[in-house]
């Protein structure tokens, strides 16, 4: 994780927080692996599209977890980014686990957790990488078998 302060047209900034998303009802859809792998791959993809720089991603039964660096986003836009986008074309492409669990509503509850991890990056990583389908460090090359 780089700790280095990121620079902008008028501003140096670092700010690293562990994103805890949960889903509608508490389904565990997270174990369906083609599931968990599509939105890891939309996580990724988000990230790489609007130049989030991030360091891990876990997921637990029904959780995603990751740490990023928020830069210059407001924290409420880039859930909302997060959310929207994932939710929209994981449901789009799962249309039977839409019907089944979500019964035609949105993939993500209200609920978000968002922590600065500040000087408790490790434990933060830790906890991050002991997640049910801890799946994803930067310093992976490829998706891990589960």
């Amino acid at each position: 994780m780089n700790t280095d302060l990121r620079s902008y047209s008028h501003a140096q900034i670092r700010i690293w927080v562990h994103i805890s998303l949960k889903t509608k009802f508490c389904h565990n859809v997270f174990d369906i692996k083609k599931f968990r792998e599509e939105c890891q791959k939309l996580m990724l993809g988000i990230f790489k599209n609007y130049d989030i720089e991030y360091d891990r991603i876990g997921f637990d039964s029904n959780h995603f977890h990751t740490i990023v660096d928020i830069g210059l986003w407001q924290v409420s836009d880039l859930i909302k980014t997060m959310k929207g986008i994932s939710g929209y074309k994981l449901l789009k492409q799962f249309p039977e686990i839409k019907k089944k669990y979500f019964f035609g509503s949105g993939l993500w509850s209200g609920t978000k957790y968002v922590y600065s991890v500040g000087r408790d990056i490790r434990a933060v990583e830790r906890y991050v990488a002991k997640q049910k389908y801890f799946s994803y460090s930067k310093e992976q090359t490829q998706l891990s078998s589960f």
